[in-house]
């Protein structure tokens, strides 16, 4: 069983300088002081992770079933933590940056890889470019997509770039292989929920390919009868079925096809939404997803679902683009007034349609 005396590692520092328990726990009370919310969620961890209680609530990002607050035990979070700086071969006094939002699991994850393994941390306020301004070289950086965007610059001073928390457009995707090639920085895209306590496979990014995802040391993968993955660690009490449709690639990969709750069954054809998104991403740039509503010829039809603002924009690129399937091409527009998203820049569809929507046929 864990002790107190592992949560935090003899190397552990923060921008250089060395903490001891003690000496953390005064920085942290500082911080949570702070009149910068950022700063007073980092210092509410700390303090939550110095605490007398074995275990600590994390939030889940509210994707698909609102926010739910889980309690897991510390030891959990950092077995975790040593299969992930295992995987990417972090070691103490590695030097890696913060700079996610303080709310969520993958946020947390990072302060105790930092912690248990003996990194030294630095925190930067989360922003569209948080490295701005800083000089420094980092070992490992996490970053969503909003932030690689606009950080394609500050590639040259980060040697391992993890990407998640929402999905990546085929434009970002290809800048980001140009400006990573030329700055010699390796960018992966993880896979993962707050259940299983942050990523539990990483893919490398490579240019009009889908990403293979292979699992961290010591996870097991398999799919249930509808190809839905399954997971299972030694950290996880039991065998966690997802919602993720996967194409398992061997024993420890697999390709993600999409969510099984936004399959659409249109006149008995199977349709990915997310696969399709990832398609028409290279023709249409604004916000958008695809969606299946009821159909009383096709039982669900395929639809496009847009702004009001780009409605024709979005029905001229449908009609100017050339689909890989002809069951790809959407039959109708859903505009809405605006989108709902998670923290983590993550469309909510069924919110995002809940408060009304204009249908458009196309021809």
């Amino acid at each position: 069983m864990e002790t107190h005396d592992s949560f935090v590692h003899p190397s552990f520092s923060i921008s250089g300088r060395s903490y001891s328990k003690e000496t953390l726990l005064e920085y942290a009370h500082d911080l949570s002081a702070s009149k910068a919310s950022w700063q007073v969620g980092l210092g509410q961890f700390f303090i939550d992770w110095l605490d007398n209680s074995f275990s600590i609530e994390i939030k889940t990002s509210g994707t698909t079933n609102g926010v739910k607050t889980l309690r897991v035990n510390k030891s959990d979070l950092i077995a975790h933590a040593q299969m992930s700086c295992d995987f990417f071969d972090l070691k103490p006094q590695d030097k890696i940056a913060h700079v996610l939002s303080n709310d969520f699991i993958a946020a947390k994850m990072i302060l105790v890889r930092a912690l248990t393994r003996g990194l030294d941390l630095w925190c930067f306020k989360p922003s569209k470019s948080p490295l701005d301004g800083v000089s420094e070289h980092f070992d490992w950086v996490s970053m969503v997509p909003l932030q690689l965007a606009h950080s394609l610059p500050a590639l040259s001073q980060i040697k391992n770039l993890l990407i998640g928390g929402a999905p990546m457009s085929d434009d970002l995707r290809n800048k980001s292989i140009v400006a990573a090639t030329q700055h010699q920085c390796q960018i992966f895209i993880s896979f993962g929920m707050t259940e299983t306590l942050s990523h539990i496979a990483v893919a490398a990014i490579k240019e009009n390919s889908s990403p293979l995802f292979k699992t961290l040391p010591g996870i097991s993968i398999s799919v249930d009868s509808k190809s839905c993955l399954q997971i299972q660690a030694d950290y996880l009490k039991e065998v966690i079925t997802t919602s993720d449709v996967v194409e398992l690639v061997g024993t420890h990969s697999f390709l993600w096809l999409g969510r099984s709750d936004y399959t659409v069954n249109s006149g008995g054809i199977k349709l990915q939404p997310e696969l399709i998104e990832r398609e028409f991403s290279a023709s249409f740039k604004e916000l958008f997803f695809f969606y299946g509503i009821q159909d009383p010829m096709l039982g669900e039809k395929l639809c496009l679902v847009v702004l009001a603002s780009h409605k024709e924009i979005a029905i001229t690129q449908i009609h100017n683009f050339v689909f890989s399937s002809p069951y790809y091409k959407p039959k109708s527009v859903l505009t809405i007034p605006k989108f709902c998203l998670t923290n983590s820049e993550k469309i909510k569809r069924k919110e995002s349609l809940s408060k009304g929507y204009d249908e458009h046929h196309l021809s």
